[in-house]
């Protein structure tokens, strides 16, 4: 399930990705301001269940409680990746003490508050390993054609947001063209199919320039042959679907099987496209910058 908040125009804000095991990625924007006041507040807190014990007795890191406070009050941009962490599975953990008969969703909402209200807005998520590493993969090949990381070199993991704005563009139009393609080839609905997607991709060409959208259709190109092929062998794996439809169980031999993984790689990279937009739709006017953390 995906969850949103409007994204604070604050220029003391940053934008945070995180994720876990499970390769799943959590959007946030933090609010300095919020987190000097509100935040130290709630991590000041003495009682059974306070930051501090929890830190001592739970966390797996060697974490330092005066070093948390000391950075949140400089500015919370400064903590790294385990004690960001630390508070947010804090307030996981301290909401499921408190509140041990509320259902998942009443205690994740409580969660969600709690921690906005503290200055760490979640905006976006992506909760499957599938999308997380299309995203990332596409994020790859962008890096390649500008020749270039938008990670900054000295500091892990963080970027600006107008350089992640800049992938997002390139994303649209990757997938995008990408669902045109599987549109005419593979769904067969034409140009009534395509409309929604070049429809995006005429925006950012319009707004832009066509810099994003060349830079896809050649990295489209290099691509062509592999997936023409891939539509011309679909049929057989449908018909291969159709005949055992019937069957309760139904296993692939390997050639059916190995047209089935290029027909699924190929969807999932074109669905990416809807998880650009999102995301697009919540930093176009941000400022801030962002993290974004990749947990294998």
């Amino acid at each position: 399930m995906l969850r949103f908040a409007q994204p604070s125009q604050s220029p003391e804000t940053l934008a945070v990705i995180i994720s876990t095991m499970a390769e799943e990625l959590y959007f946030f924007k933090l609010d300095a301001e919020k987190a000097r006041s509100e935040l130290i507040k709630q991590l000041e807190i003495d009682d059974q269940f306070s930051y501090q014990k929890y830190i001592n007795n739970y966390s797996d890191e060697n974490l330092s409680f005066d070093e948390v406070t000391k950075k949140i009050k400089e500015n919370i941009e400064l903590l790294s990746i385990e004690e960001f962490w630390s508070i947010s599975n804090w307030y996981s953990d301290r909401i499921e003490n408190y509140y041990p008969n509320y259902d998942y969703d009443e205690r994740q909402k409580l969660v969600d508050n709690s921690m906005s209200a503290s200055g760490m807005d979640l905006f976006y998520e992506i909760l499957s390993k599938t999308p997380v590493r299309k995203f990332h993969h596409i994020l790859g090949d962008y890096e390649s054609h500008m020749e270039t990381d938008i990670i900054y070199p000295l500091v892990d993991n963080v970027c600006k947001s107008s350089d992640f704005n800049n992938f997002l563009k390139y994303g649209i139009c990757f997938s995008g063209e990408l669902s045109i393609f599987i549109n005419d080839n593979y769904y067969k609905e034409g140009i009534e199919g395509a409309l929604e997607f070049q429809k995006e991709i005429d925006d950012i060409n319009l707004k832009y320039g066509n810099n994003y959208h060349k830079m896809a259709l050649r990295e489209l190109r290099k691509q062509l042959e592999y997936n023409l092929e891939t539509m011309r062998l679909i049929p057989t794996l449908l018909e291969f679907r159709r005949s055992t439809a019937h069957l309760s169980i139904v296993t692939y031999p390997t050639e059916i099987s190995e047209i089935s993984n290029r027909e699924g790689k190929l969807l999932d990279f074109a669905s990416s496209f809807y998880n650009f937009i999102a995301l697009k739709s919540v930093t176009d006017s941000y400022s801030g910058k962002i993290l974004m953390l990749h947990s294998y």
